[in-house]
């Protein structure tokens, strides 16, 4: 999201995009910031693994 300068996905007009189901949904725009969000956390998750006691 920082591409668009936002830290907050939600906070992001998505440029809606016909699929061959239809149009995307605020659901869909939902799940793929849920997911984003799945995908930060794991990777701070592992960083802090890697540093150690002490570097949260």
């Amino acid at each position: 999201m920082r591409h668009v300068g936002q830290a907050d996905c939600s906070a992001v007009t998505p440029v809606v995009v016909a699929t061959p189901a239809g149009r995307a949904t605020a659901e869909d725009h939902r799940t793929v910031c849920g997911r984003l969000h799945a995908l930060t956390e794991a990777w701070l998750r592992s960083l802090m693994d890697e540093l150690g006691p002490g570097h949260a």
